[in-house]
């Protein structure tokens, strides 16, 4: 394994997991906003 890719693998054993939207009740989303950017970028 390459320097990069220790450094890679070191980075995500550190990192902590994903935040649910539950847990952030400040953050105001516009699902409707995001879902029509999605459909217009493909994804």
């Amino acid at each position: 394994m390459n320097g990069q890719m220790k450094k890679y693998k070191d980075s995500l054993s550190s990192m902590q997991g994903p935040i649910l939207l539950s847990q952030c009740p400040d953050i105001k989303l516009d699902l409707r906003g995001l879902i029509k950017y999605a459909k217009k970028k493909g994804c």
